[in-house]
């Protein structure tokens, strides 16, 4: 396991004096941000939040990887102050709690581990000035609760606190002043919060993993009921009289409810946005006002929080906040409530700027793994306020009148060659999905002077010799269409995967794709990213992370459209067998993810078998192709340089083309779209979310330029129309349709694909790239922070790289 240490426990200061002005944004999504209230910043990816009894403070844990820490905020202030905890990767996880003396907080650390090996909780104090001080493990500042501390609950007198162990399907007793845990109670699968009663002797833990909720009796230390819910719940809370218990249901878009009586009497409250709406809601916090009437539920995906009336479990409406809300809680006095937003206000540009001699992009306000959280604080809402805060939260997500969806732009008539339903006719009938790794608009074609690009961030045109590094790239953006306002929805490549397979990541997803990516081995979580031992493997995706809707080969299978797959994972069942449809519609020849391997080899797999389909006439409806080598190696030494690797990429990518537009009776029906799994490792003065992507075909239009907002879901949707499939998600249901990039009119004029111009050279040692890069774990995608990569590759290509 590598484990960089870039610094120990580190004190400090004053962080933000107070709240900040509200900022208004568009996201990738086209969804709109408005949030309500005071905002005030936090750190990066704020996922866990805890209030004092006495209403003080606010404890919040940040979960990003340029730095996790533990922060606390004022409430009569909004002043916060913060103390990062073992500056790295894996320090933090999602629980947080305060004890009853309000100054005294608990903070599990997931996969960290302490130097005997053991997985722990840390222990924080809050000082009436609000300075958080939390000890290291050698200090006595930590607990050791193995199997990977996740939720956390405390009992009402203090005494004991209730880990979830998430990987060891089980919930840890700990004695509160012995430090020491009691026992470990199995409970369901991949449990992941803990809720206690306030009177009785029972504690509720969520099992994302087996959609139950157990019930556990602290006396007997053992489950005594089973309560089903809906998909991945997640987050629950008990109502203040102890009468029932919430629970949130990420991946059903609703809540499950039971009175703690009658726990088999389960109800079920919807939280889909109208009626049909595909699932991407995604509830995945809640909270209870003091009073017990009212239940707010984190929408994350919806950019809102719900509130329903806890009595009759209704929906009364909905509050605007900012990007992901993913923590809540409300004063003693009921009368404020405090949002925590995972991605803060809005999306950012990604640019660069001189500190010293060194080169680093802004990742206080920009880069894609820079997102920095905030906090918004706003009093309880009246009825009044509220019917304009359901308005605005509508008018966000581009729901109409009726709730119907109305953001999509009027389609032409005939629908012609993008149908508008499923009696329509298309010429097109192959649909060719090419994904490659990690770059942004600029980073590629921000000299290209027909779109709003920057040549200063342009990275990969030409080589220091002047030879072209993407020239089919390139050319087939100026030939074809030249789309400069396409985002990726992901930050990197755990979320992007299920971007691109499945048109949403889960919120199981989006809370690990930190611990995933740098300390906890992927398949021991559910990650598609499997890889053991050094040897690289077709990743797998479980169950639990896994869309409601499904992914692609889903979609297809149940509507009987022909597929195949290259290089893109396998979806398995629960016992980790990955599902036959899949299996046997994927080429086991076509490497994965594995730098050791070139893209133009894996250009010569899919030709072959392509070759094959064409003489049996059985070419796919849907091919799916992964070219992942512009990710690059970074600079570690004996590895390809990272111009080469770029460069053997778009070479594939131009064989592709040329292969499918030079067989006539393909190219005359086909469609080839191209897009990156995530815009990580570069620079974008629009958006840190701005990528690459191309669409080609006879009936794409010629040396067009396009500045329609699109998104990875317009690809989606755009596709599923074509196939007559429906959408997987509620985002490729809302997504814009591609329809200015297509005409009616066909050219089907082939293209020859350009040479590759880069010579096969290896990045030597001595320089501080290299030594930089032989500190990250380059054997899968994304392992390598983004400020690192980003630092590693521009001192390169600028020419800034020292000698060591």
């Amino acid at each position: 396991m590598i484990r960089i240490r870039l610094a120990v426990i580190v004190a400090i200061g004053l962080l933000c004096a107070g709240p900040v002005q509200a900022r208004r944004g568009v996201l990738p999504s086209n969804q709109r941000v408005s949030a309500a209230g005071k905002q005030v910043n936090l750190g990066l990816f704020p996922a866990g939040m805890a209030i004092s009894r006495d209403g003080a403070f606010l404890l919040v844990t940040n979960n990003g990887f340029l730095g996790q820490s533990l922060m606390s905020v004022n409430t009569t202030t909004l002043r916060t102050k913060f103390q990062t905890i073992e500056t790295g990767f894996n320090s933090l996880f999602q629980g947080i709690v305060l004890a009853p003396d309000g100054r005294t907080g608990f903070a599990s650390a997931g996969g960290w581990e302490n130097n005997t090996g053991e997985t722990v909780v840390r222990i924080a104090t809050i000082a009436d000035d609000g300075k958080v001080t939390a000890a290291g493990c050698d200090s006595g500042g930590c607990i050791s609760v193995n199997g990977f501390p996740a939720g956390l609950a405390i009992s009402p007198d203090g005494q004991k606190l209730f880990v979830v162990q998430n990987l060891a399907h089980a919930l840890a007793v700990v004695d509160v002043a012995s430090r020491t845990m009691l026992t470990s109670i199995v409970v369901g699968k991949s449990p992941w919060s803990v809720a206690v009663h306030p009177t009785r002797h029972e504690v509720y833990v969520t099992n994302r993993g087996d959609r139950t909720v157990s019930i556990v009796d602290t006396d007997l230390n053992r489950v005594v009921a089973t309560v089903p819910t809906g998909s991945n719940p997640n987050a629950l809370a008990v109502t203040p009289d102890g009468s029932k218990v919430f629970v949130a249901n990420a991946n059903t878009d609703d809540l499950t409810v039971f009175d703690v009586a009658n726990p088999t009497a389960a109800r079920t409250i919807s939280l889909t946005p109208f009626a049909g709406a595909r699932p991407g809601a995604s509830p995945s916090a809640l909270t209870i006002s003091p009073d017990g009437a009212a239940v707010y539920v984190a929408l994350s995906w919806e950019n809102a929080v719900a509130v329903i009336n806890a009595a009759t479990e209704a929906l009364q409406g909905y509050i605007p906040t900012g990007f992901y809300p993913s923590a809540l809680a409300v004063s003693p006095d009921g009368q404020t409530l405090y949002i925590a937003n995972m991605k803060g206000a809005r999306t950012y540009p990604r640019t660069p700027k001189l500190q010293k001699a060194d080169y680093r992009f802004n990742i206080d306000l920009g880069g894609t793994y820079g997102v920095r959280g905030t906090l918004s604080v706003l009093p309880v809402p009246s009825v009044a306020k509220l019917a304009g805060y359901t308005g605005r939260v509508r008018f966000n997500n581009g729901y109409g009148a009726g709730l119907r969806p109305s953001n999509h732009r009027p389609a032409p008539t005939p629908c012609f060659p993008i149908p508008c339903a499923a009696e329509d006719i298309t010429p097109i009938r192959h649909v060719f999905f090419i994904v490659r790794e990690n770059k942004t608009y600029d980073q590629v074609l921000g000299d290209l002077p027909q779109g709003d690009g920057d040549p200063s961030l342009v990275l990969y045109a030409r080589d220091r010799q002047g030879r072209e590094i993407s020239p089919n790239t390139r050319a087939l953006a100026q030939e074809f269409v030249l789309m400069d306002r396409l985002f990726a929805n992901s930050e990197k490549s755990e979320p992007g995967h299920n971007w691109v397979m499945g048109a949403i990541d889960t919120d199981y997803g989006e809370r690990t794709w930190v611990p995933v990516s740098f300390e906890v081995r992927p398949d021991d979580i559910g990650s598609h990213l499997s890889n053991e031992d050094g040897d690289v493997v077709r990743g797998t995706v479980y169950p639990i992370a896994t869309p409601e809707g499904g992914f692609w080969f889903d979609n297809c299978h149940e509507h009987n459209v022909s597929f195949r797959n290259y290089g893109e994972f396998l979806r398995t069942d629960e016992a980790g067998v990955p599902l036959d449809y899949w299996a046997q519609n994927t080429n086991d020849d076509f490497s994965v993810f594995d730098l050791r391997v070139s893209d133009v080899s894996r250009y010569e797999v899919w030709r072959a078998d392509f070759e094959q389909q064409v003489a049996a006439g059985t070419v796919p409806q849907f091919t799916y192709i992964a070219l992942p080598n512009d990710h690059t190696d970074g600079r570690t030494s004996g590895s390809p340089v990272p111009e080469w690797y770029v460069a053997d990429n778009d070479y594939a990518l131009g064989k592709i083309v040329e292969t499918i537009s030079n067989t006539t009776e393909i190219w005359e029906h086909a469609v080839i779209f191209v897009i990156e799994d995530d815009p990580q490792s570069g620079g974008d003065h629009v958006d840190s979310h701005r990528t690459v992507g191309l669409v080609i075909g006879p009936y794409v239009r010629r040396r067009a330029v396009i500045h329609t907002r699109y998104d990875m879901a317009s690809m989606h949707r755009t596709m599923e129309l074509i196939l007559g499939l429906p959408p997987m998600s509620i985002f490729d249901q809302m997504a814009i349709v591609m329809r200015d990039v297509f005409t009616e009119t066909p050219d089907f004029t082939p293209y020859s694909a350009l040479p590759q111009q880069i010579p096969l050279a290896y990045n030597g040692e001595g320089t501080s790239g290299a030594a930089l890069s032989r500190r990250y774990n380059f054997s899968r995608p994304d392992r390598v922070p983004d400020a690192v990569l980003n630092q590693i590759l521009w001192d390169y290509f600028h020419e800034r790289e020292r000698r060591r």
